[in-house]
């Protein structure tokens, strides 16, 4: 148990690393020196670093302002979204910020369309392999989750929302060129991590416990999903009874509930298959 608890946090450690080498790449090798702007938090630091040194000829940190504007947001998530999913979304912040702090900002390209491609693919590698691991990136996705909750609008409309706002911003400062490169930076951002990481894949999920109550009471408080069990199965290695849970979930989910359903039963064995698409009463939850 402990080895495989070692294993998980180091694996975390690993993706929140890649995350935000690959992100802060993004930004200062291909978008900041070329004044195109990514979605998001960043993007808003972007901006504000821009406004404060084109109106008052101030320069700051960008690593600074993105943590900065992140702390806000994390007492709110705090409260309403939970702590365990708050200090993920902390140690994925300070790992974009402090690598933003550490790589220099410096122009691969004098093409702005290529900087806007590859700006926004390796941003987009990286938050897409940061919610692959079940993380947020914090910034707009606490501000989407809150609203969600508290007013019913979806994850995509306040995203829209947040990355219009920054392509107006761009186009205001630098032109209206800025903006369209800004927004094919976006758009290939977003294009990644849909390839990486994809919240409506649907997979069928078998689970043999032999601590059914225990999981049932799990699956009940931690998913809205209906699932299908049966305590007469019989385990061929062992030769003791063995009951199997089945339920459909989305990607996202699947990676959540994993690693909680492993601290429920840590014998739990858990057969994980793609399922191309479901009939009937499936909630497609935002």
């Amino acid at each position: 148990m402990k080895n495989i608890k070692l294993k998980e946090n180091l694996g975390d450690i690993l993706f929140v690393l890649v995350y935000g080498l690959c992100s802060a790449a993004g930004v200062q090798f291909f978008l900041q020196s070329a004044n195109i702007y990514t979605s998001g938090i960043t993007g808003f630091a972007q901006v504000l670093v821009s406004s404060l040194q084109h109106f008052l000829g101030l320069t700051t940190s960008l690593a600074v302002w993105n943590l900065l504007l992140n702390v806000p947001l994390f007492i709110i998530s705090w409260r309403v979204l939970g702590k365990k999913f708050t200090l993920y979304t902390i140690t994925s912040v300070v790992s974009m910020s402090l690598f933003l702090k550490v790589l220099p900002e410096h122009q691969l390209t004098n093409d702005p369309v290529v900087a806007a491609i590859f700006g926004g693919a390796l941003t987009g590698v990286g938050i897409g392999i940061c919610l692959r691991r079940g993380f947020s990136t914090g910034g707009v996705d606490i501000i989407a989750l809150v609203i969600q909750r508290t007013f019913g609008r979806t994850v995509g409309q306040i995203s829209f929302i947040a990355n219009s706002l920054i392509v107006i911003a761009a186009s205001l400062l630098y032109g209206f060129q800025n903006g369209l490169y800004s927004i094919i930076s976006i758009y290939v951002g977003i294009m990644v991590i849909d390839r990486l990481y994809i919240q409506q894949q649907l997979e069928t999920v078998s689970i043999y416990t032999k601590k059914p109550e225990e999981i049932l009471l799990f699956l009940k408080a931690a998913t809205k999903r209906g699932y299908t069990y049966n305590r007469d199965f019989l385990g061929g290695y062992h030769d003791q009874p063995v009951t199997v849970l089945t339920i459909i979930l989305t990607k996202y989910e699947e990676i959540l509930l994993i690693k909680q359903l492993r601290e429920v039963d840590p014998e739990v064995f858990i057969n994980i298959q793609p399922t191309e698409r479901v009939r009937g009463n499936f909630i497609q939850l935002q």
